[in-house]
Parts: C-alpha cells; sequence; structure tokens
C-alpha cells in the first residue's frame, strides 16, 4: 500500500479530517477495493497460498503491499515477531491472529482460511 507522504490535519467542528493529494486519494481508494467484503480470497492470494507455499498471512500482506514492519507496527509487535508469526515459526494464539486481520484489513475467515 501507497504511504501518505503529504498531507495535512485540519479541525472543524470537533473533528479532524486528514487533506492529501488527489492522487494518493485516488491510491487509497484502489487498495480499498483490493479486498472483498464477502470473506472471498482473490485469486491472487489463493495463488500464493497454494502454488507458492506462502502462509495465508504473507500472502495477503503481499497482496495488499505492505511490509511486515507496517503490519508488525499495527499490531503493537516488533517486526522480527512477526516475521515468525508469518512465516509459521511461531504458532500464534486467536487474539494475535484478530490482530493481524485487523492489521492487514481482513476478516479472520479470510486470514485464516476457515468456513
Amino acid at each position: 500500500m501507497a504511504t501518505l507522504n503529504d498531507y495535512e490535519t485540519v479541525k472543524k467542528h470537533n473533528q479532524t479530517f486528514v487533506l492529501v493529494p488527489e492522487s494518493e486519494f485516488l491510491e487509497l481508494q484502489e487498495f480499498k477495493n483490493r479486498i472483498p467484503n464477502d470473506d472471498t480470497i482473490p485469486h491472487e492470494v489463493a495463488m500464493m497460498y497454494a502454488e507458492d507455499g506462502y502462509t495465508t498471512m504473507k500472502a495477503w500482506r503481499i497482496y495488499l503491499r505492505k511490509t511486515q514492519e507496517e503490519i508488525a507496527k499495527e499490531m503493537g509487535i516488533l517486526q522480527p515477531s512477526y516475521q515468525r508469526i508469518e512465516n509459521g515459526t511461531n504458532k500464534p494464539q486467536t487474539k494475535t491472529l484478530e490482530k493481524a486481520a485487523k492489521a492487514l484489513g481482513v476478516s479472520l475467515k479470510q486470514l485464516t482460511l476457515d468456513d
């Protein structure tokens, strides 16, 4: 995902608004549309999982164009810890998987492939 490089915040009527250049806004909109709303898995994620042997967490992260550092920061953990979870070295608890799903912007069902 693109990182916001140029933005400013404006407070108005007890709310904070973020102003971004139109090009960055459009890129964020495109990113938002990459995640299905119905718990389905995009073809690209499924192929990385099935053919390339990636964990679903790694496949989603790559598909969403995020770094391990970005996801780890959103989860409140260090990047090396995230890397061990993503690579399958550590088996995460459900709470950790929920944090990862939230950080990736996907459902727990999409992340774990559970029915």
